[in-house]
């Protein structure tokens, strides 16, 4: 009895809302606008940004200088080798691009062996406009210089050649290795 008296009473409050009549809207509607026709469509719009925005100078364009360099002088437990890198195929200087000491490692048993590169640690320099560079603090020993860029390293190779060039690196001597010469990375 109770469910039935509970769905009488529901079944009327939805008759009743059914049955008001609908409110006329209250807010008058806007004509559209009429556009300019001598005006280009759409017409241009200009805003302003709520938030300060500074003013930014142009970074200044600055030319590169290599100051000539003097070799540093080694001490007595170093070395300094410098030199002019060229291309091997053209001749021309290899400008800006760093120049590092690889170390070589022997494998046992034989002749053969690697050269490897601690790229954190290992002495470089690098080229200036025409070629040339100057690496200091070199430890007494046999080298091979790299060319070394962050995607591509080669090995300075002896023209003639086309083989690794060994650099001996004494202590206490600045080397200067004359023109060398090497792959230019692409």
């Amino acid at each position: 009895m109770k469910r039935s008296f509970f769905l009488l009473i529901v079944f009327a409050l939805l008759l009743t809302a059914c049955a008001a009549p609908t409110a006329a809207p209250t807010q008058a509607v806007q004509p559209a606008p009429t556009l300019d026709p001598s005006l280009p469509y759409p017409p241009a719009v200009t805003t302003t940004p709520h938030y300060p925005t500074p003013a930014y100078p142009a970074a200044p364009q600055t030319e590169r200088v290599f100051p000539t360099e003097v070799p540093p002088a080694p001490d007595a437990n170093t070395g300094v080798i410098t030199g002019r890198l060229l291309d091997i195929q053209t001749n021309a200087s290899i400008t800006n691009v760093m120049v590092a000491v690889g170390n070589i490692v022997y494998l046992t048993p034989g002749p053969d062996y690697v050269v490897s590169m601690d790229e954190k640690v290992a002495p470089r320099g690098s080229t200036d406009p025409e070629g040339r560079f100057t690496i200091g603090g070199i430890t007494p020993g046999r080298y091979v210089l790299l060319i070394w860029t962050p995607h591509h390293t080669t090995a300075v190779l002896d023209p003639s050649t086309r083989q690794l060039r060994m650099i001996d690196v004494p202590a206490g001597v600045v080397t200067d290795l004359g023109d060398i010469f090497g792959d230019k990375p692409n």
